[in-house]
């Protein structure tokens, strides 16, 4: 087979995020922003959305919160330093109007001794990837 046919894309463009706890103070994170959510973000964004900046938002129960630049808008990173057993939130989303906007979410917990503090509670104003597939 020639090999520009067996080489495997660069992208799939799939709509996907991801978190792995690797041990019990790292998480490996994945993500891959595709058309479908742009489509529904360019329906309740103003145009020019798509330059702004993207961005991970890592949460942990205990209120450490980690936001970290994303150069593109598919790729992977380990973020390390968390507190063991603690769960831990995910989200992919973009720097928008002064606001960070997430646009995918994902969980993990982290293994180890288990955190007594409540999950963190959901902000009204968040538009989660739920509600922009339910939004008309």
């Amino acid at each position: 087979m020639p090999p520009s046919q067996s080489a495997l894309p660069e992208r799939y463009r799939d709509d996907r995020l991801h978190a792995m706890a690797i041990d019990p103070q790292r998480i490996f994170i994945y993500w891959d922003e595709g058309a479908a959510v742009s489509a529904i973000v360019a329906r309740h964004l103003a145009a020019g959305w798509e330059q702004a900046p993207r961005g991970l938002r890592v949460r942990l129960a205990e209120g450490d919160v980690r936001l970290l630049p994303c150069e593109a808008a598919s790729g992977s990173v380990y973020v390390g330093g968390l507190q063991a057993g603690a769960p831990c939130r995910v989200e992919y989303g973009v720097e928008w109007q002064g606001r960070f906007l997430p646009l995918y979410e994902t969980r993990v917990q982290l293994p180890g001794v288990r955190s007594k503090r409540p999950a963190s509670v959901e902000l009204s104003e968040r538009i989660s990837s739920y509600t922009l597939y339910t939004r008309s």
